[in-house]
């Protein structure tokens, strides 16, 4: 499945907006509020819970974990795909916009799943600066964009 032409669009008006915002990460005035949204989760391999969270809200039922030299695997079988949205819809917020961005979750409304705050992916930038996402339509690597 290819990502559409307007999923494009949006990506990279995304994209743009969250490279504005890391610029005011990096500053003296948040750079420590970034570290503390980080550091809430560091415990340690505490974004393995977050990941089977994610995995199981988008109804896995079976996840894999490969551990080599070159770095760690997630997998499921979720059958929920990963979706996009302008940053102005509430209703029907894009998985790619809550997990690139803080404080928004595609799960504010829905009682049967845990997180809610969009913080918890943020984990895994404890344990590694540069996390990639796959799914049939988005293969993307995620950095992260200021450090305490």
């Amino acid at each position: 499945m290819n990502i559409t032409n307007s999923e494009k669009l949006l990506f990279n008006q995304i994209r743009e907006q969250r490279l504005k915002a890391s610029e005011i990460f990096k500053t003296k005035a948040f750079r420590n509020w970034w570290r503390g949204i980080v550091d809430k989760y560091n415990e340690s391999a505490h974004f393995v819970y977050e990941l089977l969270q994610n995995a199981d809200d988008v109804g896995a039922t079976y996840v894999e974990i490969i551990l080599s030299k070159k770095g760690m695997y997630f997998k499921h079988n979720g059958t929920i795909p990963f979706s996009i949205s302008t940053e102005e819809e509430e209703n029907n917020y894009g998985h790619i916009n809550a997990i690139t961005g803080v404080a928004n979750s595609t799960k504010n409304d829905d009682s049967q799943k845990i997180g809610k705050f969009g913080l918890g992916f943020k984990a895994v930038f404890a344990y590694s600066k540069e996390p990639y996402i796959y799914d049939d339509k988005f293969s993307e690597r995620l950095e992260q964009v200021a450090q305490g």
